[in-house]
């Protein structure tokens, strides 16, 4: 049988369809193109719902922390299971705890031109209680994976006779940590207050957000077909997402960390495995990462709800 490989799938809800639904009749041969219409009606227009009533961020879990690795010195960046609602409103799950060991991760960030570049970019030098360090931040982006392989009908090599398609789609979250630049700290923006600007009063801020809703909330999620992956709406940034990095601007952020390095000596920077990650100065911080609430809980927050 033909080789098959779980390969990321590129997901059209990126280019923001038109809501189209399948309308079979009697007589008419559906195709794959058919059924995926109906799945992606249905997907596009539950992201634009969580996207819009519920906002982008960490549903549940998704606790960041630093852990040592089993069976020895080593140190690694853990993240907890849990669930959140991406830039384009897409459910990401995370069933399982993940992690990354520091010391292999700076190792590998130093062994490419590309993201070593960023490394040098990033390096900080000791100030207060914190050593030589970098800052990295932790996301957590949507990626699909093809799933079951089964027998198919060759569709592109005519040399294939027991050609093999993937039969299912499993939905998974991608880990990323990025290096933030030197010079940028800029924390988390909610998606409404990136389109809203700083020099708005309190006093006028409704005004300002019946204007967002007129104006500028459908641009967020607009399907007029226009091409392209994920872009905010005329003059909106994302404040959390680096430049020049693969990022697509869909991603959610977890934590921000501070990651002790040693330099010199003629060879890359190197993580410090000599310094204890519990001190405040090291705990992940979490405290700006952005959150998506039930309204039950909005009712919480506004202290309207008691229980």
């Amino acid at each position: 049988m033909a080789s098959f490989i779980a390969d990321p799938v590129t997901d059209a809800l990126e280019t923001r369809p038109a809501p189209e639904r399948t309308f079979p009749h009697d007589g008419a041969l559906l195709t794959q193109t058919d059924f995926r219409t109906e799945q992606l009606y249905h997907r596009a227009l539950l992201s634009r719902l969580a996207l819009h009533l519920h906002g982008a961020g960490t549903v549940a879990g998704l606790d960041v922390r630093y852990v040592p690795a089993a069976g020895g010195a080593e140190v690694e960046v853990e993240v907890a299971p849990g669930l959140a609602i991406d830039r384009l409103g897409r459910l990401i799950e995370i069933p399982t705890r993940s992690c990354l060991p520091l010391a292999a991760w700076v190792a590998q960030q130093d062994a490419e031109d590309e993201t070593r570049a960023a490394l040098q970019a990033g390096l900080r030098a000791a100030a207060g209680p914190l050593p030589v360090h970098a800052v990295a931040d932790v996301y957590l982006g949507y990626h699909a994976c093809a799933q079951v392989p089964e027998p198919a009908f060759a569709s592109a090599n005519a040399d294939t006779i027991d050609g093999v398609q993937p039969s299912r789609i499993r939905d998974y979250g991608k880990l990323d940590l990025v290096v933030r630049p030197a010079d940028d700290d800029r924390a988390p923006q909610s998606l409404v207050a990136s389109q809203i600007p700083d020099t708005v009063p309190p006093g006028d801020l409704p005004a300002a957000l019946r204007d967002y809703k007129r104006l500028t909330a459908w641009d967020v999620t607009r399907s007029d077909g226009a091409p392209g992956r994920f872009r905010m709406a005329s003059g909106g940034t994302l404040s959390e997402h680096v430049p020049g990095t693969v990022q697509d601007g869909t991603e959610i952020f977890l934590a921000r960390l501070a990651i002790p390095l040693v330099t010199g000596g003629g060879a890359g920077p190197r993580f410090d495995g000599t310094i204890d990650l519990s001190q405040a100065q090291f705990v992940p911080d979490q405290s700006i990462r952005p959150y998506s609430y039930s309204a039950e809980e909005i009712a919480l927050l506004a202290a309207d709800l008691r229980r």
